[in-house]
């Protein structure tokens, strides 16, 4: 069976083949975009492994993370998983502070500055917050980190209703189009609780991490991808594009340092 190498264009496209049920003779080579592999093994968890890949660190990685409960580390911390459902320990959710810990002496240890690291490690914290508060399924949702001598990734996806449900099941309840859910979502103050009701602000959190940095955003949810990439990132720049239906919601932060191409 023919190899493939693994990045968003190239995993669309083979959702979109299943989507169609057509079979394709080629099996999934895991590259360095982090984001496509979490979003190809939770497809395949979703369709009962629709999709041949190879099986790499990073995959095995994510599923034992959601299996127990409890953050999965690579090269010396480099790389990070860890299930947004995990397990307590004396009461507490210690993994995950933890996890972010990791993930910020990870950059430091990159040459990232801290106060950037700071700033997006809590921008990562937030997303998983909306893990919890949105997608009607915790069980399922990963939070993934890549950290290189030149670039920094972080992931956030579950498995849930997806962001035009949820903004359905609450304040917007004739949106019909997810493309426009994504922008809602992405919008200050915006939620399924309502405009300016203290919530949706998660997101601010994530350009303001970015701001005067290269970064490269992609959000996915339903049939929609939303994309942004730039120096300060932006809403005002976003790219739509339909693509196969998929459940629940997943987004990829990509921040290369000054001068570095982004790749992905």
């Amino acid at each position: 069976m023919a190899g493939q190498p693994l990045t968003f264009d190239v995993l669309d496209d083979f959702i979109l083949a299943h989507e169609r049920d057509r079979t394709l003779p080629v099996c999934l080579q895991p590259g360095p975009c982090l984001g496509s592999i979490v979003e190809l093994v939770r497809f395949c968890e979703e369709s009962g492994q629709a999709l041949d890949y190879t099986e790499s660190r990073e995959t095995a990685g994510i599923r034992r993370a959601l299996e127990s409960r409890r953050p999965v580390y690579l090269n010396d911390r480099a790389a990070g998983f860890i299930a947004t459902r995990r397990a307590e320990y004396k009461g507490g959710d210690i993994y995950w502070d933890s996890f972010m810990f990791s993930m910020h002496k990870a950059m430091l240890a990159a040459g990232f500055s801290s106060a950037f690291s700071r700033g997006l490690v809590g921008a990562m914290d937030e997303m998983q917050n909306n893990v919890h508060d949105h997608s009607n399924a915790i069980d399922t949702g990963v939070v993934a980190y890549r950290v290189g001598r030149d670039r920094v990734e972080w992931v956030v996806a579950d498995r849930g209703i997806g962001v035009l449900s949820s903004l359905r099941s609450g304040a917007f309840p004739s949106l019909t189009d997810s493309g426009e859910a994504l922008k809602i979502a992405l919008t200050d103050g915006r939620s399924r609780f309502g405009i300016r009701k203290g919530r949706g602000y998660g997101f601010r959190e994530l350009f303001k991490a970015l701001s005067t940095r290269h970064g490269a955003f992609r959000f996915r949810s339903d049939d929609q991808v939303l994309s942004i990439v730039g120096v300060s990132p932006s809403l005002s720049r976003a790219r739509l594009q339909q693509r196969a239906h998929v459940a629940g919601f997943a987004v990829t932060v990509v921040c290369t340092k000054p001068g570095e191409p982004h790749q992905g």
